[in-house]
């Protein structure tokens, strides 16, 4: 990681300089603001007014004057409780206490001062939550005290801060039960926003923003935040949604911190609603209330915090100056599994035959003969699982026959490595149903560990430095299937990730701010099969030949006959380093707030794997099989025996002879005027430019399908390989990116606050309009662009029957220099990446608001708003370079027929290059396609610009904080969202279940209702605190005794209520050498949901008998039906005539998944121990009513489950009990 390093000396070197002397300034990205005008009592502005504002608990102090027009603004404020006080000559003092700032909020306050000595002070206490009359951006903060003690799930994960942002307006989670690693937030694309920590992005180059819980700090380092929705200010940006704004934990002049455990344990758990069915199903038997019993759920969440001054004794007080905030926390899990898997019985291992492990006996799947099949070579009819000698292969009439073992017996010593490996698969030790015949006992370890420090200086008034860090290691070792190195069930993940930040604030004069922050990302994702950790090189024990590997890795064995793969090929570390700097100036000038900045961030993406070099062994029963006829290659033959006569059917190594290292830089300027127009009205002006560069390999070792370069395979036809770097053969340019930068992102924002005097100016008009740049995000994790520099060999059968050599041959040797060659990778069966020219422009996006508040009480704030939003050009992957124009579907069969047959001559198709016949299958399809002389062009590397989406949506939050002990956040989306590119990384779009685009030549036609869209939001937050015990409404005078039992308790909860999403059905036939995913259509004059579903009552389980053994029998009728669908392609529609599209839109609104409801909830009884130490002891209950709603059903038109509901779409009630020590 040299690059790294070097880029971070150089721009620590920066940073140095920028805090010596840089007068270029920086915006409250980390901070807070506070703004207001000091006027006398007839209304005058008093210009040159000192306002001191002092932090409470830290002490801090800040200072400026007010302007020629009585303004005034501090515009880097660390949030927390301030008092604010105003003097000037002739006048009497004015004072408010308790003024809360949140981070990247600005505050506001008018002061009025009366005639008289400077020495009288007229003070006043600040109210909860104020109207925004300073800025137009639409945002929620989430306060410390609702960021600690609202219920939040410990367990087998930590706390997750993620969810925290559900709580706000307009933010989803993949699936109703809002899942946090698929966020949207407004009209964005998943994995789009971003999420910052102290005002330094986390985003990582190969998903975004997509598992940002897996690399946060204990959520007890965390402050607050806010969630910026739309209409972000300038110094904001590079999101196509929302933005979450994470403060971390600062110490104050007292020292405090925490002890703390989340305790779980399966006696507070609920059962799933699945495992209760099917013990009724079964009978309710003891043995079925066994099998189907609560899930272990044993778990802790400890952790320590601990803040304050920096005190050394006789050498250091640090009050009013330094300070420190620690924080620590571990959740160690481990869940026990017992899996159940498929290994060679005794009898194929040659244990019951007497042979000592010489003959392996297959004569248990000896089947009746094969109706039609015949041996040539013997004359005799084939038998279902008959065993055949691969080495008397013959050809006998034209046709491949073998002569068969007698008995169905095997010798087993033909392959040394096969026999080595046969040791190492356990044997039998189960009887059960079907083939499953071994049962293994194993624990999975999952170990979370987060520990941060921040410390803040203060020099002064003038100059404050912070520096935060933090580390975290998420470990789990998966579920094993088999034990020692054959297993491949379980792959060990070690994700580490370190995060620093550091900050610094000049107040140069009290108008004038400079604010520099630095930042640092370390992504480490290290992935292995378990095998891999011991050292052993395993091919040369085995004595497998051509397998030198770096790594020490098992190879892969996949065998089928329902056996597991033996061996696991991991052995990958996915590293992702980010560089940033932010510095930029707040300046008041008269009315005018001024902020003026600037970003950089350098981001690097190493993907590095050794796993595949240990080489994988491919067999089946064709190997083994009488004939090469058809049907018999599936009757006859074994798998099992395949591998036992170490006949595979193919073999590979691969080897990456360079590891990639991905390098992108990203750049970014604004300007912002928050311009006190008038008393009542401040316009928001802001302007930002940036550029987002492409990414480019550090060592120009990449490599792309470039479609204006001569193939010399093809007869010079236009399309071949281009590689980057310098050298023979490639284009001389290290730093090659393939794609263009876009330098045209320009990014005007404009808004306004206006408070009309209505209920007694209590009443503001918000509106924004702004234009933001989405992030360039890659989709392939590292692998792709990397053709001529990963050597792969495979060992082949020549026709699927004869053998592809001999297992203890070994794969073919590799290669260990890179293959630069135009023509690599043609043919009709290759995949090659591409990068077209205009796939370097970020998504564009448009956004607009109209909002309006009101501040019913002094407490107590409502917001109404209209949301609306355009986004355009979105990283999308919607188009396909080489796939057959629609126009040709009017040829049907003949597609896939023989350009020279009479149906390609008679269609009047010839070979576009003289090669043509040498290099693919020769088909018409291949010849139709744009590119004949390649496959499948692969354009996920990079995605494409072409997506689009349109959102609107009314927005309700009623905010309360903390005033007679209620606490309140409510909030109410109304909204719809059409797209066709749902995630800005579609890889993760198709993991949602989401179909792909049927027909990239009509994206019009592709606009559907989007795969998070969810009509209906409505989410409640509260913490109360019980008026009753001492001080309180009720009983506010008892004893401490009295007191001790009824006083001191909260409660807490998290209500959610969300509609359903849409459905896309898939899985409809598709169209020869045509990439598009083809959609059913829709039968007319039926309903998609069963009468069951539609009833409200369906039941997903199907009571046939109660003493039967029905295990996981799902209802037949399921949740859909499918004969409201027709495959436009399939015999009964199509026949032989033309291919055609089908009707259905991408995701359908006519039925949506089940809705989401859900109740967390919690009690905490506060208990006074000694002075400032207290415990609170909190019962925390999560689907409190235990609802069941149901799972997303199987929207896979031709899977077995189809419209089956397999799932609940909420975990079962689960309990936690809290005890944390606070002192």
């Amino acid at each position: 990681m040299t690059v790294f390093y070097k880029t971070t000396v150089k721009l620590g070197v920066f940073l140095i300089l920028l805090c010596l002397g840089s007068m270029i300034a920086v915006a409250q990205i980390n901070t807070g603001s506070m703004a207001g005008t000091v006027t006398d009592s007839g209304g005058g502005v008093i210009p040159g007014a000192q306002v001191t504002a002092t932090e409470r608990q830290s002490g801090s102090v800040y200072k400026t004057t007010t302007s020629s027009s009585g303004a005034y603004v501090f515009t880097s404020l660390r949030p927390g409780n301030y008092d604010i006080s105003v003097t000037a000559p002739t006048f009497k003092a004015a004072q408010v206490t308790g003024l809360p700032v949140y981070v990247t909020t600005r505050a506001s306050h008018d002061f009025m001062l009366s005639a008289g000595a400077v020495s009288e002070t007229v003070t006043v206490v600040a109210n909860g939550p104020s109207l925004e009359t300073e800025t137009s951006d639409v945002g929620t903060v989430l306060t410390e005290a609702q960021v600690q003690d609202l219920p939040s799930l410990a367990g087998g994960a930590m706390r997750s801060l993620v969810a925290l942002t559900l709580l706000t307006p307009g933010a989803v989670g993949t699936g109703t039960n809002g899942g946090t690693t698929y966020v949207k937030i407004g009209g964005g694309q998943t994995f789009g926003s971003d999420n910052l920590l102290d005002g330094i992005s986390t985003q990582r180059s190969e998903n975004g923003t997509g598992f940002f819980d897996q690399m946060t700090p204990s959520l007890d380092a965390i402050e607050e935040f806010r969630v910026e929705t739309l209409a972000l200010p300038s110094y904001l940006g590079r999101t196509t949604g929302g933005i979450a704004n994470f403060k971390t934990r600062s110490g104050t002049n007292s020292y405090h911190g925490t002890v703390y455990d989340y305790f779980k344990n399966t006696i507070f758990d609920a059962n799933n609603w699945f495992n209760k069915g099917n013990a009724i199903i079964n009978g309710g038997t003891q043995d079925s209330l066994v099998a189907f019993r609560r899930p272990s759920d044993m778990h802790q969440d400890y952790g320590v915090t601990l803040g304050g001054p920096v005190y050394i004794p006789h050498v250091y007080n640090g009050r009013d100056k330094t300070f420190f905030f620690f924080s620590f926390e571990q959740v160690p899990s481990s869940f026990g599994h017992t899996v159940l898997s498929t290994v060679p019985t005794d009898a194929q291992r040659g244990l019951l035959n007497g042979s000592n492990g010489a003959i392996g006996d297959f004569s248990a799947t000896l089947g009746a003969p094969v109706a039609g099949l015949t041996n040539p070579c013997t004359g005799n009819p084939i038998l279902s699982g008959q065993i055949f000698d691969p080495t008397t292969t013959t050809r006998v009439n034209g046709v491949e026959c073998r002569m068969p073992f007698v008995n169905n017996q095997v010798p087993i010593g033909r392959s040394q490595i096969a026999t080595q490996v046969l040791a190492l698969i356990p044997r039998q030790n189960y009887v059960g149903s079907g083939t499953q015949n071994y049962s293994y006992a194993t624990n999975e370890v999952v170990n979370q560990v987060a520990d941060s420090l921040r410390i803040d200086q203060n020099f002064g008034t003038r100059h404050h430095l912070f520096a935060f860090g933090s580390a975290r290691e998420n470990f789990d070792s998966g579920v094993a299937d088999l034990p020692g190195p054959v297993n491949s069930g379980s792959q060990l993940q070690d994700f580490y990730a370190k995060l620093i930040r550091i900050g610094y604030d000049f107040t140069i004069t009290p108008h004038l701010i400079n604010q520099v922050t630095f930042g640092g990302n370390r992504i480490n994702s290290f992935n292995s099969a378990p095998a891999s950790l011991l050292g052993i090189n395993y091919d040369a024990q085995l004595g497998i030949p051509n397998t030198t590997s770096p790594g020490t890795t098992f190879p892969t064995f996949n065998i089928g006959e329902n056996l597991p793969a033996l061996g696991s090929p991991n052995f990958d570390d996915n590293v992702d380093n980010a560089l940033l700097l932010d510095d930029n100036v707040s300046w008041q000038k008269g009315q005018h707030s001024l902020r003026f900045g600037g970003t950089y961030r350098w981001q690097q993406f190493s993907y590095i794997n050794n796993g595949p070099a240990a080489g994988t062994f491919n067999f089946a029963r064709s190997q083994t099989a009488g004939t090469n006829q058809v049907n018999a290659e599936a009757d006859s033959g074994n798998g099992i025996a395949s591998f036992l006569l170490g006949a595979p059917t193919n073999t590979s190594r691969s080897l990456q002879i360079h590891f990639p290292r991905w390098i992108q830089h990203y750049y970014a300027a604004y300007a912002q005027d928050d311009w006190k127009a008038r008393r009542n009205l401040t316009v928001n002006l802001g302007f930002r430019y940036s550029i987002d560069t492409p990414r480019h390999e550090a060592d120009g070792d990449i490599s792309s399908f470039d479609p204006t370069i001569p193939n010399p395979a093809a007869n010079g036809i236009l399309g071949a390989m281009r590689f980057g770097g310098v050298g023979p053969g490639r284009d001389g340019n290290k730093n090659e990116q393939f794609a263009s930068t876009y330098y045209k992102n320009f990014e005007p924002r404009v808004g306004f606050s206006y408070a009309p005097g209505w209920l007694h100016d209590s009443f503001v008009i918000r509106s924004a309009y702004s234009i933001m740049y989405g992030p360039l995000i890659y989709a392939d994790y590292g692998q792709g662009l990397s053709a001529g520099f990963t050597t792969v060999t495979p060992g082949e059968t020549t026709d699927g029957f004869v053998p592809s050599g001999a297992l203890d041959a070994g794969p073919p040797p590799l290669s260990l220099t890179p293959t630069i060659d135009p023509a690599l990778l043609v043919g009709g069966a290759s995949v090659a990446d591409y990068v077209a020219k205009t796939d370097g422009k970020p998504a564009m996006v448009q956004n607009w608001t109209l909002e309006t508040q009101a501040q019913l009480a002094p407490d107590l704030i409502l917001t109404i708003g209209y949301l609306g939003e355009r986004g355009t050009r979105l990283r999308s992957l919607v188009y396909w370079a080489n796939s057959i124009n629609p126009s040709n579907f009017g040829l049907g069969d003949t597609i896939t027929a023989p350009v020279q047959s009479a149906a390609g001559v008679a269609a009047g198709i010839t070979a576009p290059y003289a090669n043509f016949f040498n290099i693919t299958n020769g088909v018409v399809g291949q010849a139709l396609l744009p590119f004949p002389q390649y496959g499948y062009l692969n354009n996920d590397s990079y995605l494409q610009d072409r997506g689009q989406s349109t959102y609107n949506a009314m927005e309700v939050k009623l905010e309360r904080r903390f005033r007679d002990g209620l606490n309140l956040l409510m909030s109410y989306t109304w909204s719809k969202t059409y797209t066709d590119a749902d995630s800005i990384q579609p890889y993760q779009a198709t993991v949602l279940g989401q179909s792909g685009t049927q027909n990239p030549y009509n994206l019009k036609a592709e606009r559907a209702l989007s795969t998070q869209d969810v009509p209906t939001n409505f989410v409640i937050s509260y913490l109360y605190e019980l008026p009753v015990g001492k001080g309180k409404r009720f009983l506010g005078t008892s004893n401490p005794l009295v007191n001790a039992l009824i006083g001191g308790y909260r409660v807490g909860g998290v209500q959610r209520y969300l509609s359903g999403q849409p459905i896309g059905f898939f899985g409809a036939l598709g169209v020869p050498y045509f990439d598009g995913a083809i959609r059913f259509s829709r039968a007319v004059g039926t309903d998609i949901e069963t009468p069951a579903a539609a009833s409200g009552r369906y039941n997903p389980l199907a009571y046939v008998s109660p003493a039967g053994n029905n295990t996981n029998l799902y209802n037949p009728t399921g949740f859909w039906n499918r004969n409201a669908f027709i495959d436009v392609n399939d015999a009964a529609h199509r026949g032989t005539g033309p291919f055609h599209f089908g009707d259905l839109p991408r995701n359908t609104a006519e039925v949506r998944t089940p809705a989401f409801f859900n109740e967390d909830l919690n009690l905490n009884k506060h208990i006074p121990i000694h002075n400032q130490i207290s415990a609170d002891l909190r019962l925390e209950a999560f689907n409190v009513f235990n609802r069941h709603g149901w799972g997303k059903p199987d929207s896979g038109i031709n899977d077995i489950n189809f419209g089956q509901v397999t799932s609940l779409n909420d975990a079962p009630r689960s309990m936690q009990v809290v005890l944390k020590i606070r002192y």
